[in-house]
């Protein structure tokens, strides 16, 4: 008898480990929330097993019927808090491959956090992790009104917090803190990467995103957006870290109609080639307009406040700068490069100083370098009057004026006076403006650094 009963008590251990790993991240998985009416218009969760339930349902590996439902047109609710700290390597809501069916699993429904916090996220797959985070791929859905905590992400690429990958879905009021890394390609702090038609509103994330090996893209809040994609409204407050490659303060490269606008990063951002405050690449007719940078941008070659590289018919626009920028070569206030009939206009590099180890003609208030080709246009650009050159030891800049890559200069008491900036930024375009402040978003005015307040002084002083 104490034989048999150590027995089924060995198979019960057996099959409680079994459920653990089949869940994939060291918890138990509840889908009865789900099978009770599977075609019903809306779910509710409420507890950390029945969202593993989520992601089983979602991936098909719940063995129940339906075998994989993406839940396309209806709506999943958190009705409180979650803590994920028992699923110490969480399997992805969407993104399995189904060998099968040769295809991905996407969500495809609407996922309301209800202003919940999911904390003590953990994914760590640093060889193998492709789409991690708490959502792999959602296409064609939305993840709304929802807080993260204690984010923990170790993936090889195509990894956020929110969702690896996002094809033309919504990820709208979404903000994260912790730390998310990756070896490979597209690696942010809420999205991997973002494609066709997709959005990122009113979302952010605190903390630190970093690309080893030379992994890049690297985004504070987004690694790559693509294809008619934008993030509008949104902020990184940390550090970005792409040893070798691109690297962004909201995201890492923008192409073929990428958007960032009303949106701005602090800290710091360091990369390789092509780095910047809010983008580090800008391709093939995107823009950045009406964004901030307060963070300390370094990388090695076109390094910018802004922008690293700005090409291909693409546009930084009324966006301004406030952290020094450091490099080798090809260095600006507002973007390191500008070629291929791009262009940046009415912004303003309000830097404290950069520093470059080359050539002085590859480094400028506004731009490092321009195309030769006479198709790349600098337009109603400033720049603070105090600026210096750092490791080239002068603050006298030989190209100034609105159209030259040098800016005209404004100083201190000027941009307290008027944060406008002579209508270079306006409540139109989704400013806040306070005297003695900096241009703000959402509402709320910039503090004045300490080398902008009046009195600090400069190369020309100031304006009383």
């Amino acid at each position: 008898m104490m034989a048999r009963m150590k027995n089924h008590t060995i198979s019960l251990l057996a099959i409680a480990v079994m459920a653990a790993v089949a869940a994939g991240c060291g918890g138990a998985a509840d889908t009865k929330w789900y099978s009770g009416n599977p075609d019903a218009a809306s779910f509710c969760i409420s507890s950390a097993e029945e969202l593993a339930g989520l992601a089983k349902i979602v991936n098909g590996t719940w063995y129940g019927k339906p075998r994989r439902d993406d839940f396309s047109g209806r709506t999943v609710s958190l009705a409180g808090d979650i803590d994920l700290s028992r699923y110490r390597n969480w399997t992805p809501i969407g993104g399995k491959w189904d060998s099968k069916a040769g295809e991905r699993a996407p969500f495809s429904g609407t996922f309301d956090g209800g202003g919940h916090t999911v904390s003590n996220l953990t994914c760590k797959r640093p060889r193998v992790g492709i789409w991690q985070g708490l959502f792999g791929i959602v296409e064609g859905g939305q993840v709304v009104n929802l807080r993260l905590s204690g984010v923990n992400i170790s993936a090889v690429a195509i990894s956020g917090s929110v969702a690896g990958q996002l094809v033309n879905g919504i990820l709208a009021d979404c903000h994260a803190a912790g730390a998310v890394s990756g070896n490979g390609l597209n690696i942010g702090g809420i999205a991997g990467a973002i494609f066709e038609d997709s959005r990122i509103t009113g979302s952010g994330f605190s903390g630190t995103v970093s690309g080893r090996s030379g992994g890049s893209p690297v985004g504070g809040v987004v690694g790559s957006v693509m294809t008619n994609s934008r993030v509008t409204g949104s902020y990184f407050e940390g550090t970005v870290d792409c040893g070798a490659g691109y690297a962004g303060g909201v995201a890492g490269i923008l192409e073929e109609n990428g958007m960032v606008e009303n949106s701005y990063s602090a800290g710091a951002v360091t990369g390789g080639d092509v780095v910047g405050g809010v983008a580090g690449f800008i391709g093939n007719n995107s823009i950045a307009a009406n964004s901030y940078s307060a963070a300390a941008v370094s990388g090695r070659e076109l390094v910018g406040g802004i922008a690293g590289k700005v090409s291909e018919n693409s546009r930084v626009e009324n966006c301004y700068a406030t952290g020094e920028v450091v490099g080798q070569d090809y260095v600006g206030g507002i973007a390191g490069g500008i070629v291929s009939s791009s262009s940046v206009a009415g912004s303003a590099a309000l830097n404290a100083a950069l520093s470059v180890a080359a050539a002085v003609e590859n480094v400028g208030r506004v731009a490092g370098q321009t195309g030769d080709d006479g198709t790349d246009t600098l337009s109603g650009n400033a720049a603070y009057a105090g600026m210096m050159c750092v490791s080239l030891g002068w603050e006298t800049w030989p190209e100034k004026g609105a159209a030259e890559k040098d800016g005209a200069d404004v100083t201190a008491g000027e941009i307290a006076a008027d944060p406008a900036m002579g209508g270079r930024f306006s409540e139109a375009g989704g400013w806040t403006l306070v005297p003695g402040s900096l241009p703000g978003l959402g509402g709320k005015a910039v503090d004045m650094p300490a080398h902008l307040r009046p009195g600090h002084g400069g190369a020309l002083g100031d304006i009383p």
